[in-house]
């Protein structure tokens, strides 16, 4: 019995490290690996499991204008006018109400999130399948303190741009034990009108991929949480 359950653990450990990685999620992370200051010509990212590696990224005028264009872009770019008969389908976003405003500019926040996380993608080599695994330093991989800090600083580029109307930029939150391997971290938005708290875990997806925007209590209560949960 003794041997089995040795054997249990052994094959449980690097599931154990990785998850232990992820625990106490909490602001700390940003103060030891955000960079204050982000903009589109300069901000840090990174990667490679519990921010191994860091690198400094500068997008190009037309990189960041593809950006900016999910959010507020001239009405003849294709993009938005793409955007615009997805929002018209919509009956939520069909009244103009507080609510429907901030579900619509939390749908264009995802696209530009997983633009960013695309373009950063391509420069530093995480473009690829993330397999969610231990990890011990595979600089094509993220974790979730990878992927909270990195959301976190894009989420500030487009605050500091003047791109946020209805929301503003939260922590990090976390949520999970390493017993139940279920340990997670993601950076969050606050609603302005209202202060409802929302997760955006790009966990959730594969890199470059809109992350879905839940409401944070439905993030912390499972894992994965009820992406119908979305608003």
């Amino acid at each position: 019995m003794t041997i089995w359950r040795r054997s249990i653990e052994l094959l449980l450990l690097p599931c154990l490290l990785a998850l232990a990685a992820c625990e106490n999620g909490t602001n700390e992370y940003i103060r030891e690996y955000a960079h204050s200051g982000a903009t589109p010509a300069s901000f840090y990212v990174c990667y490679g499991y519990s921010c191994k590696y860091s690198a400094r990224v500068t997008l190009r005028e037309e990189e960041w204008q593809s950006v900016r264009a999910l959010l507020d872009p001239p009405s003849h770019v294709p993009e938005r006018v793409a955007l615009r008969l997805e929002e018209s389908q919509s009956v939520r976003t069909r009244t103009d109400s507080p609510s429907s405003q901030e579900a619509t500019e939390r749908r264009r926040i995802s696209l530009a999130v997983g633009r960013l996380d695309q373009l950063v993608g391509v420069r530093i080599g995480t473009l690829v399948h993330q397999r969610r695994e231990y990890n011990s330093g595979d600089p094509s991989q993220y974790d979730c303190i990878d992927e909270s800090v990195n959301a976190w600083t894009y989420l500030t580029i487009l605050d500091h741009e003047g791109l946020l109307q209805y929301h503003e930029v939260g922590g990090l939150a976390h949520a999970g034990t390493v017993l139940g391997l279920d340990v997670r971290n993601t950076a969050t938005l606050i609603a302005k009108a209202s202060g409802a708290r929302y997760a955006l875990d790009p966990t959730l997806v594969d890199v470059g991929e809109p992350p879905p925007i839940v409401r944070l209590q439905s993030w912390v209560d499972s894992y994965p949480p009820e992406i119908s949960a979305s608003e």
